[in-house]
Order: C-alpha cells, then structure tokens, then sequence
C-alpha cells in the first residue's frame, strides 16, 4: 500500500513537472514531430504525379548539409507544410551525393548531374514543376515555414500563370481564385 502510495505520488510529480504540450501540437514528449512528409525518389515520383496530375516539389540536398538538416527540422516537419504536401504535392528528394539514375524529359541522368540541369547552385534548394512535368522556378537556401506555406499555396493555385507577383500574392493584394 505504502509502496503504490508513493508510485502514484512520483508518477504525479513528473506529470506536473513536464513540459505541456499546447493542443494541437506536433511534437510528441520526445520533441520529435509526429509528422512528416512522404519523400519519393525522382522517377517514381515524378509518374506519380504526372498520373494524379499534380505538381511536383523536389527538394535538392546532403547529408553534409547543414541548412538542409535545418530546412528538415524547422520547415518539413511543420504539420501544416506536410498537410499541403500530401494533400497538393507529390514530393521528391534528390541527394546530390549519391548517383542514382533520373529520367526527365527524355534524358537520363544521375541525381549529381540532375541538380545542375535544372540550374541549381546550392544546397538546400526546392524546384517546383507543374502536373506535367515542367519547371515552374526554384528556390535557393532556407526557408522559413511560414514564407514556404506561401510559395505552396501560391503553386498549388496557379497563381504563376496569372503573372501574379509573390509578392502582391503574399500581400493579399489579389487570391489568385483560390482553392
């Protein structure tokens, strides 16, 4: 009795010196995201999005490198960044280290070579392509998850082939005839 006594009295010292975790949250008791985006290699991705007609995000990196590590913790684990992904996107990962074979356009390449075609410099970078295949842009280094909630949802509702600026989007200037 004395023993049990004392279980349930440690038990409920822990419970109110831990850290609450707000409603809602993403983060499990070990600070880790519970979420996370379903990464596809480049060539089956890239059918798979062609066949659901959706654009394709990929996200060129390394292992040595440190803004991709940063871009993995803060922005891809983000709930609502993985929401829009798997919902609007299919998204790929390209390691540029490695040399796995990528067809694009009718050309094959390895995933070293393949970064360059597409006129990246740096690492992390995310390329956009549409639901058929073409690019769209790319953007260089870090990027905040609240600004890379904006560059999906202006993606995902086209708002590039109504020749509306970033900038006047994220402005809330115009909506693009959203979603």
């Amino acid at each position: 009795m004395r023993g049990q006594r004392f279980s349930v009295i440690l038990i409920l010292f822990f419970i109110l010196l831990s850290p609450a975790c707000p409603e809602g949250s993403d983060y499990r008791l070990d600070g880790k995201s519970k979420t996370s985006v379903k990464w596809e290699s480049f060539n089956s991705g890239l059918s798979k999005a062609l066949k659901q007609k959706k654009p394709v995000i990929i996200d060129f990196y390394a292992s040595w490198c440190h803004w991709c590590k940063v871009m993995e913790k803060e922005t891809f684990s983000n709930g609502e960044v993985v929401k829009i992904l798997s919902r609007d996107y299919i998204a790929v990962r390209v390691d540029t280290e490695k040399k796995e074979s990528i067809t694009f356009m009718g050309k094959t390449t390895t995933s070293d070579r393949f970064a360059p075609m597409l006129g990246v410099r740096g690492l992390p970078t995310v390329v956009f392509l549409d639901n058929e295949g073409k690019l769209i842009d790319q953007v260089p280094g870090y990027i905040k998850p609240d600004i890379f909630l904006g560059i999906l949802r202006y993606i995902s509702e086209e708002c590039y082939k109504q020749q509306i600026s970033f900038a006047d989007y994220m402005s809330k200037k115009t909506d693009c005839g959203k979603k």
